[in-house]
């Protein structure tokens, strides 16, 4: 396990919430993505996923709780190739203990697009989007 930091992100438009994470570590990941293996860069900044927009609702009173509070996570170095994306699994209690606050379950329901369900978060490091 490796362990980095990020800065934790309220986009109020679109009702989510987003730990930014340095696009240097999606880089270097996606340099050890085997070259048999089509990819393409996501279009949006290297993040780790909070609150999904749509899927989980939370209160005006407690929406915007730690706006941009410095997060520490670990992440795995397994780099997973899945239906959709590829990906590293994340783990954070700081994000545990936002989504506690924010009156959410501490961990995420599982993407229906990865490998296996696991309890973690995660970041995408690439997808297969043609």
């Amino acid at each position: 396990m490796f362990k980095a930091n990020g800065k934790l992100v309220y986009d109020n438009k679109k009702r989510r919430a987003i730990v930014l994470v340095d696009d240097g570590i999606a880089r270097f990941y996606r340099a050890l993505v085997p070259k048999s293996q089509r990819w393409l860069k996501p279009k949006y900044h290297t993040h780790i996923t909070v609150v999904r927009t749509g899927v989980e609702k939370v209160s005006d009173d407690l929406w915007g709780y730690g706006d941009g509070m410095d997060i520490e996570f670990s992440y795995d170095p397994y780099v997973w190739i899945g239906k959709v994306y590829i990906y590293l699994d994340i783990y954070s209690k700081d994000i545990e203990k936002v989504r506690e606050n924010l009156g959410l379950p501490r961990l995420r329901i599982p993407h229906p697009s990865m490998t296996e369900a696991r309890n973690c978060f995660h970041v995408t490091i690439a997808n297969m989007k043609f």
